[in-house]
């Protein structure tokens, strides 16, 4: 289908909610750059690979990229500005739910996705049922994972009304 960067509040989103083995099926290509997948203890960041993610290493112009984009945007940690600069050089979007990156990402002309978009991709590919949607979504939010309020509530509804049909 086509890559996608994952960034490891995506990761930790997916441990929550007991869905890492999903993505093995997922129809896209995962890359995570090396920096994120060393930094992720929760997952495992040296895990990810048996869940289908593609390891992106960086050459020393790709690290200049980061170190530019540091002093324009002081807020985000070194990983977060590896996952953007991994998703502008493999030109493809970024999947991340950290407010910051996803706004200087779209900044930087990256398209942007986040976790409820991921888990209506994997109810899409029916990788997924609705229920399983549900209990995923309700997970995420018991353990405390940042996820817009209003669109969590938007699809518990929807996936509500939908398995009572």
């Amino acid at each position: 289908m086509g890559s996608l960067v994952f960034d490891a509040n995506i990761w930790i989103d997916l441990y929550v909610g007991e869905a890492l083995s999903l993505m093995i099926a997922f129809p896209y290509a995962i890359h995570v750059p090396d920096v994120v997948m060393a930094e992720l203890r929760e997952p495992n960041g040296g895990d990810l690979a048996q869940y289908g993610a593609r390891s992106v290493a960086f050459g020393e112009e790709r690290v200049a990229d980061v170190y530019r984009l540091a002093a324009r945007y002081r807020k985000l940690s070194s990983p977060d500005l590896f996952a953007m600069v991994a998703a502008q050089e493999l030109h493809c979007p970024l999947v991340s739910g950290d407010r910051d990156l996803r706004v200087a990402a779209e900044q930087e002309g990256v398209k942007v996705f986040g976790t409820l978009w991921l888990l209506d991709e994997l109810l899409a590919h029916r990788l997924i049922s609705v229920a399983g949607s549900r209990d995923i979504l309700w997970r995420m939010i018991r353990a405390g994972r940042r996820l817009p309020k209003r669109e969590c509530e938007q699809r518990l509804l929807r996936w509500h009304i939908g398995q009572a049909r």
